[in-house]
């Protein structure tokens, strides 16, 4: 009996041990933790202690060591949960840790995703007001994924959640009049786990750049981006404010911008924000201002319809952010091509794209080849720079085998290719079909009679066969899965074999 008691305490000791894993989309994830976030009113926010604050930062810390299992078992102490979460959106798929609360757990203190192999090491994004600032959260999370930062920080209650009062600096009307900062806005408070583990990852991972996501109601005389960093001072470090108002323009040129101390614009540009003032050297971040700057803290605040209303907004600020902490080889494509199709028709081949997003994008040329290897220009199409579809026929053909891709130019001339897709043209056999590839119907036109036709799988077995009568003009292949088939024209003393593609 006493061997099973033991067995039974070791088995249970390895469940509370156990790491949680998932996968899917970061983006909805989050978006179901905000969601689900306690808003203006309730007090659910709570003050932690100091202790706590600490063991968020022992959990970073083993984070960073890539220590998980460690992260994890502290996190359960604090009520929260480490979470390996695989991005299967994004191909390789990579992996993210989330430091987010226990279901059951009350400690409200905001969600945090490290991201081990990032492109951008320099970057972290933070939403410190996620559920008072429309979208900066979700605008917050996608930029994180879109150009694969290092860390995503965000809030865990309303702003305006508690009604006690914090001793630090600074006035806001945002949860009604005039009034003290609230103890759950994380922007404003230095005894939160959001100020704390900025805190750490500033002191311990060298050249981490915090870029702030806020929004603000435009007044007249506004810009719709204001950017600073958090004081009235020049950096002592490298500016990246003006590299930012730069690409914002080239993504939307209506985007008028000030940076608070070129500029001498003194309006909602963070001289209270606590993470600003540690970040750039305050002794006392939750009453005394910085007096200089570092260049490592980017306040942002943005105008809600052209930079935070949807996604079309949101990419306008990854760009900019892409473009100006460019990391090491990274990518960012300003076209997001949501597909890329070449089809055979009748007497052409059909050409079709299909963008999720355009930023600073120029124009593109469809380009042909026979050999894959010399490209000729076949046509230009100028970029809208929002969402579009675009088409053109290719009619200059002879028998034979092509070859397609999308050559992409932004408006500083640098380019890009999509994908290549091959198709075989060839009018001289005796039966022809279109499109290539097919969705559902397949239009067949035949210079001989066709008695039968077949259709089998890359290994020969057949999956349909049909007799006819007279030869059919259309064919329905809605049944067939995705992917490569045989198909066999069965006429008079001859078979016409061909590769039939199901998309």
């Amino acid at each position: 009996m006493k061997k099973l008691i033991t067995f039974s305490l070791l088995f249970f000791h390895s469940m509370i041990i156990c790491q949680t894993t998932a996968s899917g989309d970061v983006f909805t994830r989050v978006s179901n933790i905000i969601s689900n976030m306690p808003g203006d009113t309730g007090d659910d926010y709570s003050t932690p202690s100091a202790a706590q604050l600490t063991t968020f930062q022992q959990i970073m810390a083993d984070l960073i060591a890539g220590n998980y299992s460690d992260a994890d078992t502290k996190a359960a102490t604090v009520g929260y949960d480490v979470v390996e979460f695989t991005e299967t959106t994004i191909t390789p798929n990579p992996t993210y840790y989330i430091l987010e609360k226990e279901a059951a757990s009350t400690n409200h203190w905001g969600t945090y995703i490290y991201n081990p192999s990032p492109c951008r090491t320099e970057v972290a994004i933070q939403s410190p007001h996620s559920k008072k600032d429309f979208n900066t959260g979700k605008q917050g999370v996608h930029i994180f994924r879109k150009i694969d930062a290092h860390f995503f920080f965000l809030n865990g209650t309303s702003r305006c959640n508690h009604s006690t009062y914090t001793s630090c600096s600074g006035t806001t009307s945002v949860c009604g009049t005039s009034e003290d900062y609230r103890i759950s806005d994380m922007a404003h408070v230095e005894d939160a786990v959001f100020h704390a583990i900025t805190e750490y990852v500033f002191d311990n991972v060298a050249g981490t750049h915090f870029l702030q996501l806020h929004g603000f109601t435009k007044q007249a005389t506004d810009p719709y981006v204001i950017l600073s960093n958090g004081t009235t001072s020049y950096p002592s470090g490298t500016d990246y404010t003006p590299d930012i108002k730069n690409h914002l323009y080239i993504a939307d040129n209506v985007l008028t911008s000030k940076i608070g101390h070129i500029d001498n614009w003194t309006r909602l540009i963070g001289t209270t924000n606590t993470q600003g003032r540690y970040i750039n050297g305050s002794m006392n971040p939750c009453t005394s201002s910085a007096s200089s700057a570092v260049g490592r803290f980017i306040h942002i605040e943005q105008e809600r319809t052209r930079l935070r209303n949807d996604v079309a907004g949101w990419d306008k600020m990854a760009f900019a952010l892409a473009q100006t902490f460019v990391g090491s080889n990274c990518l960012f494509l300003p076209v997001e091509l949501y597909s890329f199709d070449v089809r055979k028709e009748k007497e052409s081949v059909s050409i079709r794209w299909e963008t999720a997003s355009e930023i600073g994008v120029d124009y593109f040329i469809i380009e042909r080849s026979e050999n894959g290897i010399d490209w000729k220009n076949m046509h230009e199409k100028t970029a809208t720079n929002q969402p579009s579809v675009y088409s053109f026929s290719d009619r200059d053909l002879s028998p034979g085998k092509y070859f397609y891709r999308l050559k992409i130019i932004d408006l500083d001339d640098s380019y890009y290719y999509s994908e290549t897709k091959a198709i075989e043209f060839n009018r001289d056999k005796p039966i022809s079909f279109y499109p290539i590839p097919v969705k559902d119907i397949l239009y067949v036109e035949s210079k001989n009679t066709v008695n039968a036709i077949r259709i089998s799988d890359i290994l020969q077995r057949e999956i349909y066969f049909n007799n006819f009568t007279g030869s059919p003009k259309e064919l329905d292949v809605s049944f067939l899965n995705d992917g490569y088939y045989i198909i066999s024209f069965h006429m008079e003393g001859i078979i016409q074999n061909d590769i039939l593609i199901k998309k």
